[in-house]
């Protein structure tokens, strides 16, 4: 595990840092649905678009900030409703393989069913994403489903993988 992180939610004041970390490593757009090429104003741009969905609750965006402060990456959850909601996060190129993302998805966990009483959690990596596949299973997340990518973004062979966990299951972890 890396040093100690926190979750902070965003706003603008972290477009310039997050536009720096998105474009530091070329698997962070190749492996999300962000866009490929990301432009120049994207993280502006769709913190303009986040916020607003933040402060209305529909969604919640988090920065991953260590101890000093410093940005390292987001994490958020989607379409939440009393069922559930979908997770996604990445963490900046200078900042991948230390457990940030593995803390984070374990902080967003218990947020999502401490604080928010969410049913469920789900997410959806790509199935070649395997450092994405493995923060989601040593947090408990197992796979619920496989299914065919239909976004022009990847090839028509590539596959999603669906990872999830109940509130229930979440739980248990912790008798």
């Amino acid at each position: 595990m890396g040093p100690p992180i926190h979750l902070e939610p965003v706003g603008m004041r972290h477009a310039p840092e997050v536009q720096r970390l998105v474009t530091s490593h070329p698997d962070i757009v190749a492996m999300t649905r962000m866009p490929d090429p990301y432009p120049d104003d994207g993280a502006a741009a769709w913190l303009e678009q986040a916020i607003p969905k933040c402060e209305a609750g529909e969604w919640y965006v988090f920065a991953i900030t260590r101890e000093d402060g410093q940005a390292v990456g987001l994490i958020g959850l989607i379409g939440e409703s009393e069922r559930g909601a979908e997770m996604g996060y990445w963490i900046g190129g200078p900042f991948m393989n230390e457990g940030f993302a593995t803390q984070a998805v374990g902080l967003l966990l218990e947020f999502a069913f401490s604080e928010l009483g969410l049913e469920r959690v789900f997410a959806t990596p790509l199935e070649r994403n395997l450092a994405s596949r493995r923060v989601l299973e040593k947090n408990g997340l197992e796979v619920a489903r496989t299914y065919p990518n239909t976004e022009e973004k990847w090839e028509p062979t590539d596959m999603f993988m669906e990872y999830a966990l109940t509130r229930d299951e979440w739980a248990g972890s912790f008798s």
